[in-house]
């Protein structure tokens, strides 16, 4: 089993507040996972890059739109002309998929936590490919050399029917403690008030998302709603008696997420 630990903007200007806890992960993972907007305050993923020497790194990649598609490839371009050690980049949509795939084939790409709802259904007690076209596209994705997906936590072994999928070999990568529920293209947080004639094209983000997140509460529902950026999460905890039983279901990899 490998153990990373995610880190967000905050996180990373705070670093010096993880200390010795770093030392116990082998992955870091950082990047804008599920906003582009924030997307620009990865221009020097490179620097970044140099507080992690000794770590195996993943960077997380948005949804992204033609407004960012360019700062992408930037980033991606600094990321792996300047370094030279195992680097990973989590993808959330199909059109940076097959931006990385054209342009640096030697990229190792996995598939993030927004876009495996593409292929996986989730339940409190089931991870299970949708139909038998998603298993047809994970076998496709395996030529292509993508092989790894990112799911939200479970707090007990979830049935699954990956014995459908005999042939494809492919692994999982475990966040939590924050399970993902949904992600929008518009902010809950940081944009102002759009009338419906207008496009957010122009609209300037006002990153509110980087002061703090929101906790949502409601008599509808018994767990706590954390809005952080453009989702939506709830907290639980994870089991750490159930890792000898992940790798039946694929999980080889837990991240710890320091924050939504």
């Amino acid at each position: 089993m490998e153990y990373g630990i995610k880190l967000n903007y905050s996180d990373l200007k705070n670093i010096n507040a993880l200390g010795e806890k770093l030392k116990k992960y082998d992955w870091v993972y950082f990047g804008s996972e599920f906003c582009e907007n924030l997307l620009d305050l990865y221009s020097d993923a490179d620097n970044i890059l140099k507080k992690f020497k000794n770590k195996k790194i993943c960077f997380l990649t948005p949804i992204i739109t033609d407004r960012y598609a360019d700062k992408l490839l930037y980033i991606i371009k600094k990321i792996f002309y300047t370094n030279n050690r195992k680097i990973e980049v989590t993808a959330n949509d199909f059109g940076t998929i097959n931006i990385l795939t054209g342009r640096f084939p030697e990229v190792k790409i996995n598939i993030g936590r927004h876009l495996s709802k593409h292929f996986f259904s989730f339940k409190k007690d089931a991870i299970k490919f949708h139909t038998e076209f998603s298993i047809y596209a994970a076998k496709y994705f395996k030529e292509l050399g993508i092989k790894r997906y990112e799911i939200s936590g479970y707090n007990k072994i979830p049935k699954t029917n990956f014995h459908k999928a005999k042939k494809i070999d492919f692994n999982i990568t475990m966040f939590y403690p924050y399970t993902l529920l949904s992600t929008t293209r518009t902010c809950l947080i940081g944009l102002n008030d759009i009338k419906p004639e207008e496009t957010i094209e122009k609209i300037k983000c006002n990153k509110e998302c980087l002061c703090c997140d929101y906790v949502v509460k409601t008599e509808k529902i018994k767990e706590e709603l954390i809005v952080s950026q453009n989702s939506t999460f709830v907290k639980a905890e994870f089991d750490r008696n159930m890792e000898k039983g992940l790798s039946k279901i694929k999980v080889d990899r837990i991240v710890f997420s320091v924050s939504p």
